[in-house]
């Protein structure tokens, strides 16, 4: 995560950038691009609404109860100032 947006991948070069990182060396982008590459993973999945795959305390949550409790408020204001200076938006604008 960097502050400066000029730094951050992506800055220069757009998307080709990020897509000719080392990390995606390994990706043929034109295959993925045509959605030509098998998933690495595939969840089994029995039926349409399948939740199977998601943790039963999160299923059983009511919307009220998903929000932050105030402890993690509470956390969060703590460290807002950690991203005083980060935007996603270019200072020249």
């Amino acid at each position: 995560m960097e502050k400066d947006r000029k730094k951050r991948l992506g800055s220069k070069g757009d998307a080709d950038e990020l897509l000719n990182h080392p990390w995606f060396a390994e990706i043929d982008m034109n295959k993925l691009l045509k959605k030509q590459i098998e998933a690495p993973f595939r969840p089994k999945v029995e039926q349409a609404f399948d939740l199977s795959n998601f943790d039963e305390k999160f299923i059983k949550l009511d919307a009220a109860e998903s929000m932050l409790p105030e402890e993690g408020i509470q956390k969060i204001e703590a460290k807002k100032d950690a991203f005083e200076n980060f935007g996603f938006a270019s200072q020249d604008s």
